[in-house]
């Protein structure tokens, strides 16, 4: 009987043991995934499935990107009205607004009743919390998600047609 090739290189001291297993593995690997025996059929329904795996891949990477992205805004956010939000509850003026159609009250200063009229404070929702935040910082979390609820007084311009009545004041009570 005549010695495989294996056992032929490890007498004449060509391989060793271990490249013999190294080589054997390999040979097992190459039989595993079906090695160059495959039919053009078969090599394109592989092709097909590589892309579509692909494809499903970016897709999943780009879903995640976009959760990323959209927990680093949550983040900044959260950090802007931690370092600028002013306290709520602790006036003695009711002040009321519309939110998803139900009014809402939060109890402020007069100071802040006039500022939040005059469109200088704006009321924020965010994580179930209602805040009052300064205009500029309003508009800043509205740069970054612009779905937010944020209720900024505008006040009217002058029309010239009422220009015959003097102001009312703010703190005028009826």
């Amino acid at each position: 009987m005549s010695k495989s090739l294996r056992d032929q290189l490890m007498g004449a001291g060509l391989a060793n043991k271990q490249q013999a297993q190294d080589a054997q593995k390999h040979v097992k690997k190459k039989k595993k995934k079906g090695g160059g025996n495959l039919s053009p059929e078969a090599r394109a329904a592989q092709a097909k499935a590589r892309q579509e795996q692909a494809q499903r891949d970016r897709e999943l990477n780009l879903k995640r990107e976009a959760e990323r992205k959209q927990k680093g805004i949550q983040a900044e956010i959260r950090q802007l009205i931690e370092q600028h939000r002013m306290p709520v509850g602790k006036g003695e003026v009711g002040y009321n607004f519309v939110h998803d159609k139900k009014i809402k009250k939060l109890y402020v200063t007069a100071d802040e009743q006039t500022k939040l009229a005059r469109g200088k404070l704006a009321v924020m929702f965010f994580e179930e919390t209602y805040y009052l935040l300064q205009l500029d910082i309003a508009e800043r979390i509205i740069e970054r998600e612009p779905d937010i609820f944020v209720l900024i007084n505008k006040p009217e311009e002058s029309t010239g047609e009422d220009d015959d009545y003097p102001p009312i004041p703010d703190d005028l009570m009826w």
